[in-house]
C-alpha cells in the first residue's frame, strides 16, 4: 500500500528515511520484501503516510475548504467524518437488529400452555 502510494507520487525512500528516522536498508527491505517492522518504527511509517496524504490533497485542490474537526482530527482535513447514523459508504444503515426473542405474554407462557 505504501510502497505503491510513493511510486505512483515519485516520492524516494530517502525523503521518507528524513522524515521518519528510521534506517534507509530496514525501510527498503520493508517495502519491498515484507520483512516486520516492529511496532513503534511501523507506527512512524504509517504517520508519515496519512500525512503525506493530506499533503498531497492539500496542494492538489488548495481552495477546497473542508470542514473542522473532519477526518483524522485535524484541522482541514480532506476526508470528511460519514454523517451521524450512516456508514463511510454512504449507504443507509439497517435497523438495529432485535434480541431474536419475541416478548412473552403471560397468556403464551410454557406453564400456562402445560396446564
Amino acid at each position: 500500500m505504501i510502497k505503491g502510494y510513493m511510486q505512483q507520487h515519485n516520492i524516494p525512500q530517502r525523503e521518507v528515511v528524513d522524515v521518519t528516522g528510521l534506517n534507509q536498508s530496514h525501510l527498503s527491505q520493508h517495502l519491498n520484501k515484507g520483512t516486520p517492522m516492529k511496532t513503534q518504527k511501523r507506527a512512524a511509517l504509517y504517520t508519515w503516510y496519512v500525512r503525506k496524504q493530506r499533503e498531497i490533497l492539500r496542494r492538489k485542490y488548495p481552495r477546497q475548504r473542508w470542514p473542522l474537526g473532519a477526518g483524522g482530527g485535524e484541522r482541514g482535513s480532506p476526508h470528511p467524518a460519514p454523517a451521524r447514523g450512516y456508514p463511510a459508504c454512504g449507504r443507509e444503515q439497517p435497523p438495529a437488529p432485535s434480541s431474536g426473542r419475541a416478548a412473552r405474554t403471560p397468556a403464551s407462557s410454557p406453564k400456562q400452555l402445560g396446564k
